[in-house]
């Protein structure tokens, strides 16, 4: 998940990774959450829900630079109609606002097709960089003879390897 913040100081906020864990173990062993300028949460399947939700909007680093004075403004965050965008009825949601000083919009409903496209330059400029950085991996990997045994296919780096190359 990556927040896109607008006006005279608009910036692309630190990515949240979604990893898919079965158990949802966080941290996961071996993947410390300690990377500057990324932070991770795992889901069964790696989607977003309602609990993985709430904790991004509780997660400083997905939402603020270091600036001390990026805690104290209110804030408005447009979402779209998504269900994990809602309350789960445990009152996660309303506590998760609270404590990031933040109020949720939604979008209208159904709206996707026309509204989408507005944030589709700065998605494609983040998927340009990332598929240069795993072209470069899987050149290397290619070079320096990383395969896996019996499926012939390259090693997989791991989830410390993605979480690493976000920032940049």
């Amino acid at each position: 998940m990556i927040r896109l913040t607008g006006g005279p100081h608009a910036r692309i906020c630190n990515p949240c990774v979604i990893f898919q864990n079965a158990s949802e173990s966080y941290p996961i062993r071996g993947v410390p959450d300690d990377v500057p300028g990324v932070c991770y949460r795992t889901t069964k399947k790696g989607f977003i829900t309602q609990k993985l939700w709430a904790q991004y909007l509780q997660e400083p680093r997905a939402h603020y630079r270091g600036h001390a004075a990026d805690r104290s403004k209110q804030r408005v965050i447009f979402v779209d109609n998504f269900n994990g965008h809602h309350d789960d009825g445990n009152g996660n949601m309303h506590v998760a606002l609270e404590s990031s000083n933040a109020t949720l919009r939604y979008l209208v409903a159904a709206a996707t097709d026309k509204i989408q496209p507005c944030d589709s330059f700065v998605i494609s400029k983040i998927k340009d960089a990332s598929m240069e950085i795993w072209d470069d991996y899987k050149f290397k990997a290619t070079k320096d003879g990383l395969w896996h045994e019996g499926s012939g296919a390259l090693q997989n780096p791991g989830k410390p390897f993605f979480c690493a190359w976000l920032p940049k």
